[in-house]
């Protein structure tokens, strides 16, 4: 008779039981499982949000300005230190709104036929000399000069034209005085002066 067959004995490993304990993280951490995608996000953006705050706001527009050197003989350490000082900048004004001049009437003078205007003064260096003609059904001549106040000539001839219906115009002059108009003239005229300010 054989004997029957028998196998060597085995003996396990001995292997400590995992501690039992309340907090359910620990447990999470130490069990063989995959980590979920949304805790893996969740703890990237934790990381950022405290680097960010334990970092505080960054300050690149200053550039170190002094390095300092310590040369002590006595001791063996040189160090060299960065100090950011904040170099003003030119901060450009906002653009202020220039105003247009606003024309202010110094006088007017109308008529129908060629007269001299009566005298008018002039306090600033540029003035507007608006006029109008109305020709009617066959038209007509309308010119006019501006004169200094003792008869000099300005501009002998600031207008001159054939008036057929309604015409205006204006002319700029330059120049403070006094001044008058001489119109020549065989239709209805309107002549407005205005300083430009």
């Amino acid at each position: 008779m054989q004997p029957p067959n028998t196998l060597p004995s085995y003996t396990p490993p001995y292997i400590p039981p995992t501690p039992k304990t309340s907090n359910g993280f620990v447990r999470f951490l130490t069990t063989k499982r995959a980590m979920p995608t949304w805790l893996l996000i969740l703890i990237c953006f934790g990381c950022l949000g405290l680097g960010n705050a334990a970092g505080g706001p960054q300050n690149t527009s200053a550039a170190p300005s002094a390095i300092t050197t310590n040369n002590n003989p006595s001791s063996n350490n040189t160090r060299a230190t960065a100090t950011n000082v904040s170099t003003p900048t030119d901060t450009p004004l906002p653009p202020t709104a220039t105003s247009r001049p606003k024309p202010t009437t110094i006088t007017s003078f109308s008529g129908n036929t060629s007269k001299h205007t009566a005298n008018f003064t002039v306090k600033v260096q540029q003035w507007t000399i608006k006029w109008a003609c109305q020709g009617g059904a066959y038209g007509g001549n309308f010119s006019f000069g501006v004169y200094n106040a003792d008869g000099s000539d300005v501009d002998s001839l600031a207008a001159n034209v054939v008036c057929n219906g309604n015409m205006s115009d204006s002319t700029i002059e330059r120049g403070a005085g006094e001044f008058y108009i001489s119109v020549d003239a065989d239709i209805t005229w309107q002549i407005s002066i205005t300083a430009i300010q």
